[in-house]
């Protein structure tokens, strides 16, 4: 998918939403599953979502709501059953993805309102009726900034919180005011958003600093040549200094969610093994010596989460 994305990247760079349109063709293939894992597609107030459950996480309490990247404007839950299948099958969950609504058709601030429309129907005694201790959210690039987003407008909201939210290479700053952008630009597949003018059609007639569309505040795993690097790092320090758990993880000769991809596997699966154990920690799943896997309710409420991001460097 790499090689594709760069490919396509190199020959539809207008920034006109009729190359989302043309790449949406492209990179839309979702990739093979093995059969241990069940697909249920399913509707949660009008929006399309997807259950991910492998066999190891039949009768499981606890469940992740994912939400996929794409720039916002593709992709989508069928893409990423790759490793929304791997987050169920390592940490023994169900898998919850969003289809969330896409730019340019649908600006700001559709994808936030479905995201947390189903996040609400989720923790509801009368929805999905999960206790929001036993919830984990993440998501990936746009789907990590766009996870982030769903926690603060919960937040102002009222909303308990779920217990901890995972990022794999957030894009939390749609003004790409990092260095890393420059920096990584030749080691890193993605390209600079105005190719495709992702930020803009995502934001519409909203500004990019507007906080719930660059959410520069929260935990977040990269690669050490990825390009949104900078603001992985940024956004993790502000989080810790306002007083949350966070934890920055940082992989070094790695490009953009590069969990994602097999022909990295000793990396990706490093890093994947470790978003597993934060959500373990954090989502009151505890292992026996020996014996069966035992899941634990945590009946405390919750009022923060615990923040987890993974990025790639140099």
């Amino acid at each position: 998918m790499i090689l594709t994305f760069m490919r396509v990247s190199a020959v539809i760079a207008p920034p006109r939403p009729e190359a989302i349109d043309k790449l949406r063709r492209i990179v839309g293939r979702p990739p093979k599953i093995k059969s241990r894992v069940k697909i249920e597609m399913t509707t949660i107030n009008g929006i399309k979502c997807e259950w991910m459950e492998h066999i190891s996480a039949a009768d499981c309490p606890l469940v992740m709501l994912y939400l996929h990247g794409g720039g916002y404007c593709m992709l989508s839950t069928a893409t990423h059953r790759g490793l929304t299948s791997k987050f169920s099958k390592l940490a023994g969950i169900k898998v919850l993805a969003v289809d969330y609504r896409l730019a340019p058709e649908h600006p700001f601030p559709a994808a936030l309102e479905d995201a947390l429309a189903v996040y609400t129907w989720l923790i509801d005694p009368q929805g999905g009726g999960y206790r929001p201790q036993n919830v984990v959210i993440g998501g990936d690039s746009a789907g990590g900034g766009l996870t982030l987003a769903t926690m603060l407008r919960a937040r102002d909201q009222g909303l308990p919180l779920p217990s901890a939210i995972v990022c794999l290479s957030p894009w939390v700053d749609l003004e790409c005011r990092g260095e890393s952008w420059k920096k990584y630009k030749s080691y890193d597949y993605l390209s600079m958003p105005e190719t495709f003018n992702c930020p803009q059609m995502y934001a519409g007639n909203h500004r990019l600093d507007h906080p719930l569309i660059s959410p520069i505040n929260a935990s977040l795993v990269v690669g050490e040549v990825e390009v949104l690097r900078d603001e992985a790092v940024m956004l993790a320090e502000k989080a810790k200094t306002d007083g949350v758990d966070a934890t920055l993880e940082i992989y070094t000769d790695m490009v953009h969610v590069f969990q994602a991809f097999g022909g990295l596997a000793a990396k990706s699966r490093e890093a994947l093994n470790s978003a597993v154990a934060f959500i373990h920690t954090h989502i009151g799943r505890t292992r026996r010596q020996s014996g069966p896997t035992s899941f634990t309710s945590i009946t405390s409420t919750s009022t923060s989460s615990s923040l987890f991001v993974a990025v790639a460097a140099l």
